[in-house]
């Protein structure tokens, strides 16, 4: 089976740079290449796409972006999160994802390659810069950023709890203590991190005279089912709706199991053909409860990730005034570290250097034109002049000679 994922543009929320999700279910019914979702990317930076861009492709950019060439945000805030298939699932009211155009998309074709001219002309930050050393302080930072709160743990550093509120009255509790959930801060605090520091360069570039596009790209893969089902305890018991009792009902179905099926095959053989189903509805209850002990916690994991997007997306779009969209790609597969699936390729256009030699060379030619010009323009004065002097004395010579005839 093909590879399938979901794509989701998210527009500004002061302009609008793509299309409505009401007035255009062209898109979210037809599956888009990841060749086509780089053609769109660049297209909002400003830039053309790829020349191999089929007809097909083409007509999808079209049902994405507004019809108008000359309004585009130039400045694009891609993420890959892989883990995820579709964050509406987890989470069908999530404010930014819920407004976003929706796309399928075909993972299974090449890379998504985002074309730009020159690197002068374009600045790209990388999401996936390693968060190296942190303190506790940037933790408090983090969990504060989110309206959440940090408590540390006097005894031992970075063994403390960090609390996130989310929606419906839900927490999060992440003891720093526990390697997956360290592991888990750890990717959201890198990510963090690497966004603030592109606002930063923002800030930088936007007081120069020309103003480059600028992407912010990078994947983010934390959300790992194996990493996800250790939060078990915490997460659960951090929901309003979970008793203490929820934790031990599966072990106790199991002893109730166990007994039935000994009393019946030991004392009372006749009764196992009715006591089966009553055996088997207790083995069904205690998967149905795992099953859902599972999702909860997967679930409690992702809207985690997507309450840390809304807040990114909404700092984003104060830092850039509203100009700037977002481009999320969910993989459902975890994708190893190494592989990604956007690239960045610039066209061939003549290096900097090249035309610095070009542009000397031109100089060195006008300038010897203009040393010939010159020199010739010296010499026929010089002759001219020369020329008017030996008029000028034979005219006076000739007169001379005329006043000494007649005087003779």
């Amino acid at each position: 089976a093909e590879s399938t994922g979901s794509v989701f543009f998210i527009d500004s929320t002061n302009n609008q740079f793509i299309r409505s999700q009401s007035s255009n279910d062209v898109a979210q019914s037809e599956s888009m290449l990841l060749a086509e979702v780089g053609a769109t990317v660049s297209v909002l930076l400003g830039f053309a796409p790829l020349t191999t861009l089929s007809a097909a492709g083409s007509s999808k950019l079209n049902e994405v972006l507004i019809p108008d060439p000359f309004n585009r945000p130039r400045a694009v805030f891609m993420l890959e999160v892989s883990g995820i298939d579709d964050p509406l699932v987890v989470d069908p009211k999530n404010a930014i994802f819920g407004r976003a155009l929706k796309s399928s998309v075909d993972l299974g074709s090449s890379k998504a390659e985002i074309q730009l001219p020159d690197e002068e002309e374009v600045s790209v930050v990388s999401l996936d810069e390693p968060l190296g050393d942190y303190s506790e302080e940037d933790i408090f930072d983090f969990a504060s950023w989110l309206g959440g709160s940090y408590v540390a743990d006097a005894a031992k550093p970075f063994h403390g709890v960090m609390t996130i509120p989310l929606a419906d009255a839900d927490n999060v509790n992440l003891r720093m203590s526990e390697k997956a959930h360290n592991k888990f801060v750890s990717k959201l605090l890198a990510l963090y991190c690497n966004i603030r520091k592109a606002m930063e360069k923002h800030g930088h570039l936007s007081k120069t005279l020309r103003r480059p596009a600028e992407i912010i790209m990078g994947s983010f893969d934390g959300i790992k089912v194996h990493n996800l089902q250790t939060f078990k305890t915490d997460m659960r018991m951090s929901l309003p709706c979970a008793d203490k009792w929820h934790s031990y009902l599966p072990c106790l179905l199991g002893v109730v199991n166990v007994f039935c099926t000994a009393f019946c095959l030991c004392f009372r053989p006749r009764f196992l053909p009715i006591a089966k189903p009553f055996i088997f509805s207790l083995k069904q209850i205690k998967v149905l409860l795992e099953q859902q002990d599972r999702d909860g916690v997967d679930k409690l994991g992702t809207r985690l990730l997507l309450a840390t997007l809304l807040k990114i997306y909404g700092s984003l779009q104060t830092a850039y005034g509203g100009q700037i969209v977002g481009v999320i790609v969910f993989n459902g597969v975890p994708q190893p570290e190494s592989k990604t699936l956007m690239n960045v390729i610039y066209t061939s256009r003549s290096s900097p250097r090249w035309l610095a030699d070009t542009k000397s060379s031109a100089n060195t030619t006008l300038a010897a034109q203009v040393l010939v010009r010159r020199t010739l323009a010296w010499i026929t004065g010089v002759v001219l002049l020369i020329a008017t002097l030996l008029g000028v004395r034979s005219v006076l010579y000739i007169n001379v000679q005329c006043q000494a005839l007649h005087a003779s």
